[in-house]
Formats: structure tokens, sequence, C-alpha cells
């Protein structure tokens, strides 16, 4: 029998003229064949479906991602309304509301409470933040409300958008929150028209299983598409996944856009079959011996990272906090009773006290109009009083497309404007101080570019640094004004008669000259009866210019300190963030089963988080502009997966022989306002 075997298996069977056995040892040839071309094509076969799933997973996860930044540059699209708007006074009220709403998103996601009433809610914490801001800033209080309900109804509805998608109600989710956005607006006070122009549609198609998923992705919430898929995901509950969008949105913005990116590629590619015990009870049900999907377990390790740098980010922000408090700019302008003496109260005014404004000179403004009636100064002015002030910035302020402000009242000058400019720091400085550190962390892309942004001009860092330059130039012309008067003379002053100065005479041997007063007022030292740097306004020997210098060091030397604390603050971040966080895009997942060892490899490509940016320009009949920035782009998404080749299988060769790495990339382009660029969209390129 063995012999008739090996008779038919042999190939030197089908040349012999004796035909017996030959029919068997051709099948034997065809089988082993149709086995090289099966595994060949199961070989391809895996490679094309796993193409496909990359592919499908690179075009799901650029389209999540466009659609985050094309949805966050249309709430704010519609809450300036537009790519540009312009004013004279703050626009506290705008920046508050968005920060107020956007931080009652990020602690409500995810509650019971946040998906019934998220809209109202947000609304309403946009509505206390304007209404705020309206308040700090001296504007109405009541439009600053309705601006900011405006502007938390929208952020709210793309928010419960973005919940709703997580949970599979992509198509439903966004007529009904944009029907609630119109009703919120509505309420609000809105015109039918403008409660439609923000109630926000963004649609996107997610690509799943080779078809087009309809979704609307929300502004806040990066969960993105459904999290679903015939891998990982299946593995990871419900809870789970709640628990990592939660986690998710307590990072800084970039990242929290970045890492909901990643997430959803990874949940279409990853098969990883282990599980591991839920040590760090991933899906917060108390349970921590259950077993979990390992790349659940593996997500959340990673998102402690960016927890941890949180806590770093939540330090800086504190010491941010204490540095913007120790800037008393406010003691400058402000007036104070003082009641020490014992013997009722008095006024004590600040040194830039006007006054016009706050009813009294303080000591650098009267040294300034003394010295302007004298002398004359290029840099200040008396006036104007504060209606008129007031009339000025309301008239600017009703002109929107206006390029400037039109003439200021007269007396206006760069101590005004100065002054202005500080007070709007003020007005947004203490707002930001009352804020939750962790809250901050969150926002901190939506309110520190205000602060400094290292990419634009007019940020308040640029506004500190013209306003030190503008008192460097004011020492200056005092010092230029000092060194052009005439040299002292000294005289002695009866201070038991008339009490005045009289020239001392040589013909006079006792008392000897006293040098206790000036005779010709306003005059200078010379370095032999008074020190050459001295000076006076007066027949006192009060250096009134020294006294000036002081002050305005002083000033300069504040805002050097604030300006530095700005400064350092961003840089701090930006490290706190590598330092934790490097290497952590591409982001890589590895894992072995019975073939071997498996890794998958995300990588987002770079981009920019829409927001908005003030600046000014030109002289102090300016206006302050808010400007929307990062509206419309495009970004990428990149996966490559790497499984085990080259792995011998006898006569039939190599298995997996064109294995290796598999790699796909998808490019989108969105844009978030619906008035430029041909209306608003987010497509694969």
């Amino acid at each position: 029998m063995l012999k008739v075997i090996r008779r038919s298996a042999s190939l030197s069977n089908i040349s012999k003229p004796n035909l017996s056995g030959q029919i068997a040892t051709i099948l034997i040839l065809m089988m082993v064949a149709v086995l090289i071309f099966v595994l060949a094509i199961v070989n391809m076969g895996k490679i094309s479906i796993t193409a496909t799933t990359l592919a499908n997973a690179a075009d799901s996860a650029a389209l999540s991602l466009g659609s985050q930044l094309a949805t966050k540059a249309n709430v704010l699209y519609n809450s300036i309304p537009g790519i540009e708007k312009c004013k004279k006074s703050s626009w506290l009220s705008v920046i508050l509301a968005i920060v107020f709403a956007i931080i009652v998103v990020i602690v409500g996601y995810g509650t019971t409470w946040f998906a019934s009433y998220g809209i109202l809610v947000a609304a309403l914490a946009g509505a206390i933040g304007g209404a705020i801001g309206a308040a700090i800033s001296g504007t109405n209080i009541l439009t600053g409300a309705l601006q900011g309900a405006i502007i938390g109804a929208a952020i709210g509805g793309g928010a419960m958008m973005g919940a709703e998608i997580g949970v599979g109600a992509a198509g439903e989710s966004a007529a009904t929150s944009g029907q609630a956005a119109y009703e919120a607006g509505i309420a609000a006070g809105m015109t039918e028209a403008a409660a439609g122009e923000f109630a926000i549609d963004v649609a996107v198609s997610c690509i799943a299983s080779a078809s087009a998923v309809g979704a609307t992705i929300g502004v806040v919430v990066v969960a993105g598409c459904k999290l679903y898929n015939a891998s990982v995901a299946d593995k990871m509950s419900s809870a789970a996944i709640a628990a990592a969008s939660k986690a998710l949105n307590g990072l800084p913005e970039y990242e929290r856009f970045q890492e909901g990116t990643m997430l959803q590629a990874f949940s279409l590619v990853v098969d990883d079959p282990n599980m591991v015990a839920d040590s760090p009870d991933t899906d917060t049900d108390g349970d921590t011996s259950e077993e979990v999907s390992a790349f659940q377990v593996w997500w959340w390790n990673r998102t402690e990272a960016y927890r941890s740098a949180a806590a770093t980010m939540k330090t800086l922000t504190d010491a941010f906090k204490t540095a913007l408090a120790d800037f008393k700019e406010y003691e400058l302008y402000t007036v104070y009773q003082d009641c020490s003496g014992g013997y009722g109260c008095v006024s004590v005014y600040g040194p830039f006290c006007r006054q016009e404004i706050e009813g009294g000179d303080g000591s650098l403004i009267a040294f300034f109009r003394t010295l302007e009636s004298l002398r004359g100064l290029t840099f200040w002015d008396s006036g104007p009083s504060q209606a008129a002030l007031n009339s000025w910035l309301a008239a600017c302020d009703s002109c929107e497309t206006c390029t400037d402000c039109g003439s200021p009242p007269a007396g206006y000058d760069y101590v005004d404007d100065m002054i202005l400019e500080l007070q709007n720091f003020s007005d947004f400085s203490n707002a930001i101080e009352q804020q939750d550190s962790y809250d901050l962390v969150g926002t901190y892309n939506s309110w520190f570019p205000s602060f400094y942004d290292p990419s634009q001009t007019g940020d308040f860092y640029d506004k500190l640094q013209e306003i030190r330059n503008n008192m460097l130039s004011w020492s200056s012309e005092i010092e230029t004004v000092r060194q052009s008067l005439e040299v002292c003379t000294a005289g002695n002053l009866d201070t038991e008669g008339s009490g005045a100065c009289t020239e001392c005479s040589e013909a006079v041997v006792w008392p000897p000259c006293s040098k206790s007063c000036v005779t010709n007022p306003p005059c200078r030292g010379d370095g032999e009866d008074f020190a050459a740097s001295f000076g006076t306004l007066n027949e006192d020997l009060v250096d009134e210019f020294a006294a000036a210098q002081a002050t305005l060091s002083n000033v300069i030397s504040q805002v050097d300190t604030v300006m530095a604390a700005i400064q350092n603050y961003y840089n701090q971040m930006e490290a706190a963030t590598g330092d934790v966080l490097g290497g952590v895009n591409p982001a890589t997942y590895t894992w072995s089963d019975s073939l071997g060892s498996h890794s998958v490899a995300v990588t987002a490509g770079s981009y920019e988080v829409p927001h908005t940016e003030t600046k000014t320009s030109g002289s102090w009949t300016k206006k302050t502009c808010i400007y929307l920035r990062h509206y419309s782009g495009s970004t990428s998404v990149s996966v490559s997966r790497t499984d085990p080749s080259g792995g011998a299988v006898g006569v039939l060769g190599t298995w997996n022989r064109s294995g290796g790495t598999i790699s796909r990339s998808a490019t989108v382009s969105y844009n978030g306002a619906c008035s430029e660029h041909g209306g608003c969209y987010v497509r694969l390129q």
C-alpha cells in the first residue's frame, strides 16, 4: 500500500508508459497548486481587508478631527458674528460668555442633567458670563447677558450633538440640537433670523465598513463618531467609552481634539483579543478584578499621562493667576478713602487719577498738568470728561464697518489711552482670576491667546509692551524738559514771616544762606548748590521730576513683571505638555497573539484650533477688533498597521509573504465660517 502511495506521489510516475496511478499524481499536484493559490488569495485578501480598514479608519478619524475644528470655528463665527467685528470698549462679555459656556459643557458632559438640559444650562452660563463681563467693563448688562446666552446655547448645542453621536443618534442629533439651539435663541430674545444663524448643523461622513454614516461632531466632546466596531470597541463597555470621553474633556483643547481623533482611529483598527484585569477601574463600576480589553486599560493609562500633565498645568495656572493679582495696575487710577487718621476719611488719588474723570489729580497727573502749562508735553493734555469719553465710545461701538473710531474728544491723549488699555487688561485678568484653575487648563486655548499669541499681534502682551515703550518715551521727554530749564538759584525761606523765598546776597555774611528754597522755579540743579539730577517746579526743594521718574519706573517694573509672567506661563505650559506627553504623536499600540506581534500607529497631522484674537492698531483713534482665526484649513490622519510576516509553512512557502507594514492616510479640508469660501463644509480631499 505504501509502495502504491509513493509511486502515485512521484513525478516520475507521469512519464511511465503504464497509466496506472497517473490521475492520482496529477490530482495531488493540482491540490498543491490550489493550496498555494488559496494561501495567496487569503494572504492578499487579508492585506486588502487590512488596507480597507486602515483607509476607513483614516477617513473617519480625519473627518472627525475636521468636523471638530469646523464646529468650534462655527460656534465662534456665530458668537461674533462673522470673522471680524470691531469696537472701542471691552470684549469681556463675549470672551467670558465663551469661557463660561465651555466650562459648563466640560463639567457636565456625561451626566443625565446635561443630556436633558445641556443647551439651556450652557445658555445660562453664557448669559452669566456675558452679564459679568458687561458689569465689569461698564457696558450694558442686558445686552451682555443676551449675547452670552446666544453664545452659550450655540456651544451647548454643539456639545449635545457630540454626546448624542457617542451613543449612536447621529442623524437625529443634528436636527434635535439644531431645533433646540433655535428655540434657546428665541427664548433668549433673538429674532427668528438671528436664532437660525446659530442653530449649528455641520454634518460629516464617518466612514465605517465601506459605507458612509452621517454624523455631526460637537465642539467640546471629541468622542466624535461611534466608537463601536468589530474590533476592540466591541469589548469596551459603554461606561468605559463614556469614561474615556469624559477624561479627554479635561485636557487642553488641542490635545483633546488630537486624542479624540486617535481614539477614533485605534478603535476601528486594533483587534487585540487579549483581556486583562481592570485594575484602574476604567469603566468606573468599582470592580477592579473583572477582565476587560487590554486596549481599554492601555488607553486609560495613556489618558492618565495627560491628567498628570493637567495637574502640572493647574499648578502653573495657579501661579499665573497669582501673578495677575500681584499686578496692581488698578491702583494707578483708583480713588481710595483713607480713614486711618482718626479725624474722618480723606480721598487718596492714585498717581494717574484725573480730575476730569476721577474728580482729583494724582501726583503724576498733577505734575504733567503743571509741566504742560509751563513747557508743554507731547503725550499729555487736559481732559476729556467722563461724559465726553462715554459718548465717543458709544458712537465708536455702534459703527460696525468703520476702520477707526473717528476723532476722539478734546483732550484725549496717550495717557488716557494707556489707562483705557490697562482697564481692559484689569477687567479680563480679574475675570480669569475668579475661575477654577482646572477649568482654565481645559479652556486654555479659548482664553490665553487674548493674553499672548506669538503667531499674531495685538494681544495684551503687545499692548503692555506698547505701554512700556510709551512710558520710557515719557520719561525721556521729562528728562529733556528738566535739562532745558535754567539752573536753580538758591534762596532763604522766610519761615517766620511771609514765607517768601529771597535771593541770597553775598553782602550778607550772617546768617549764612540756608539754600532752603529756589528763587527761579522751574529750574534744575547744576551739581553745586543742588544735585545735578535735581529739578523742581516750585520754590520749595521738592524734586517733582525725580518723583515722576520714580513713579514711571515703578509702573514700568510692574509691567515688565507681568509681561514676564505671561511669557513664562506660555513657555511652561508648552514644556509641561511636551515633557509628559512627548512622542505621543504618532501614538503606537502593540500586542501579541497566536500569529505573533502586531502594532498600530496613528499620526494626527498638524492643525490650528480656531480661536478669537483681539487686535488694535494705529493711534488712539483705533478700534479694538476681534478676529476669528483658523476658521478654515486642512489636516490629515495617517494609520499604519504592522503584522507578523515570514512564517515558514513547509512546502507551501512563507505565510504572509507580502505582510509587514501597511499604511493609509486621509486629508480633510474644513470651513466653519459659512459666509467665507463658499459656505461651511467638511470634506475629504
